[in-house]
């Protein structure tokens, strides 16, 4: 098959959906290499696609906003390149063209939690998915969580939706102590202290001011420990910041900002405990990480954890600050319950694999195309 595969999310840091788009690809390479692929994009990737054996198209058309390029250059484009199938792996897709596609739609945090999104989202992202799904021939979603919301709020037929898991990366492993050195020093981590790690964008649905009011119960009840935010600034992030300074916690949470993935591994190998309280999330790739790991994870108890997670984590109301501090307490003074979470953790995540996903993507790219065959 000659595929085009979206990878305009691989510009600047990843995120979450940039981390899908760039561990899915390599896969796929892997599995399905006597296959073509094109590799469409508004503006050169800087991340990840060294060495691959696609392409990107169209060169000519360097456009800043991705929604103008993808809705009126790339049709056009794609009319020269003639791919079998698109796959746009970032929520949308040209509504102009006849080229057959797949889209992944992460999450509807868009439709479930309006607050928590930007102006521009709004504008762009929420209009065209009605019309996205409907011309799609299949729609990839990362999780039964996310499916059910997608046919609930989108109305497509449950037939037309395909549940594909995301994974940890082959990077994420537990780490030996040698390993472990650069990581201590680079962030100058005291070994003889503890560490909560989190791991996302801080933004109000990943619930960090919760979390931060966990840490100020957890050190009332005398118990020092630190936390490690590792990621970017979001949107409406004030709030964390601001709930720090009112508890006084300056000297014990430190924002360590966006991290290159080898360093964010060694962060979950020197860490104690993962907190990741989200209030929803469509899979919770951190969680995962961490899990494959050896880091024993407390997060919610909602949306799509109870499917990823099962036994190997604290499971916590996420609008409980005093849940959220009593399991991370558990797990940090309880030495046997650590030991068990991070051995069901790696067995947990063995029902995870890049691998399995980018054959199932296959599978779905070439029932899409012979299904176009039929029908022609």
């Amino acid at each position: 098959m000659r595929i085009g595969y979206d990878v305009t999310s691989l510009r600047g840091p990843k995120t979450g959906v940039g981390y899908y788009t760039q561990h899915l690809l390599i896969h796929l390479l892997e599995v399905g290499a006597e296959n073509e692929y094109l590799l469409l994009s508004n503006w050169p990737p800087e991340n990840g696609l060294v060495g691959l054996n696609g392409f990107q198209v169209p060169t000519r058309y360097r456009f800043p906003i991705r929604s103008i390029w993808m809705q009126l250059f790339l049709p056009l484009a794609l009319r020269t390149c003639t791919p079998d199938i698109c796959h746009f792996t970032n929520f949308v897709a040209p509504l102009a063209g006849n080229v057959p596609y797949v889209v992944t739609i992460h999450d509807m945090t868009l439709s479930l939690f309006p607050q928590f999104h930007s102006w521009r989202k709004h504008l762009v992202i929420r209009p065209l998915l009605p019309a996205v799904t409907r011309k799609a021939q299949a729609i990839i979603a990362v999780s039964e969580s996310a499916r059910r919301d997608i046919v609930r709020l989108l109305k497509v037929p449950e037939t037309k939706v395909r549940v594909i898991h995301e994974a940890a990366a082959p990077a994420f492993r537990p780490l030996c102590a040698e390993e472990l050195t650069p990581i201590i020093t680079r962030y100058h981590l005291d070994p003889s202290r503890r560490y909560i790690l989190y791991v996302g964008t801080i933004e109000p649905r990943k619930n960090l001011v919760r979390l931060i009011d966990a840490l100020h119960q957890i050190h009332c009840q005398g118990l020092p420990v630190d936390l490690l935010v590792v990621g970017s600034r979001g949107l409406k992030a004030d709030d964390v910041f601001r709930r720090v300074e009112e508890h006084g916690l300056e000297r014990h949470v430190r924002f360590v900002g966006y991290v290159p993935l080898d360093d964010l591994v060694g962060l979950y190998n020197a860490s104690h405990v993962l907190a990741f309280p989200s209030v929803y999330e469509c899979f919770g790739l951190p969680v995962v990480e961490a899990m494959a790991c050896g880091l024993p994870v407390v997060t919610s108890r909602t949306s799509s954890f109870l499917e990823i997670v099962d036994d190997a984590a604290l499971m916590v109301d996420p609008m409980s600050t005093e849940e959220i501090a009593a399991a991370i307490r558990c797990v940090l003074v309880d030495p046997e319950l650590a030991l068990c979470l991070r051995e069901r953790g790696i067995q947990r995540t063995a029902n995870f694999s890049w691998a399995r996903a980018a054959r199932s993507t296959l599978d779905l790219y070439r029932e899409v195309v012979n299904q176009g065959v039929r029908e022609a």
